[in-house]
């Protein structure tokens, strides 16, 4: 992300890159930043903005070129609830269009909410494949946090957390 640079100048630059025509660019430019909030806020530098409007322009570069395939890391981190509540219904309703999106995350609520298909990775092997439903049915368990914690032989945490708390009293 180019600090320098406004969000306006950052998403016509990454729209560019792509190829895509000035008026559709415009037009998704646009949609984006009313969408996320940022509409009055475009012609601010990047290096003014939060940690949360930043990962609104980065979602809105990531989708302004209208990809099949989109990669998102997290994309949820930093946003409040009303633009994580609009990028989970975008995320659904692209999908639904039937794009295909790689979503990764450690917050495995939002992963159990949102993806169809879930990988679980342990030191880099693929431990478990499948809709969040099945993994939880096959693992008896009642969350996808909870099939983690029992296919990576996690740890129980709760004597680490009654410890912390006794030593904050």
């Amino acid at each position: 992300m180019y600090e320098s640079l406004s969000a306006l100048e950052f998403l016509e630059l990454c729209g560019r890159l792509h190829d895509v025509e000035d008026v559709p660019l415009r037009s998704r430019i646009d949609a984006l930043l009313v969408g996320f909030g940022l509409a009055e806020k475009r012609n601010l530098r990047l290096g003014s903005y939060s940690k949360g409007m930043r990962q609104k322009v980065m979602i809105s570069a990531a989708l302004l070129h209208n990809p099949n395939v989109i990669i998102l890391d997290e994309p949820l981190t930093g946003l409040d609830v009303e633009s994580a509540i609009v990028t989970k219904s975008l995320l659904a309703s692209l999908a639904a269009e039937g794009k295909t999106i790689l979503y990764s995350s450690h917050v495995l609520d939002a992963v159990e909410r949102l993806c169809n298909r879930v990988l679980i990775i342990d030191q880099g092997n693929v431990v478990a494949d499948g809709p969040p439903d099945e993994l939880k049915t096959k693992a008896a368990q009642t969350s996808l946090e909870a099939v983690f914690r029992q296919l990576t032989d996690s740890a129980d945490f709760e004597p680490l957390v009654q410890h912390i708390v006794e030593s904050l009293q």
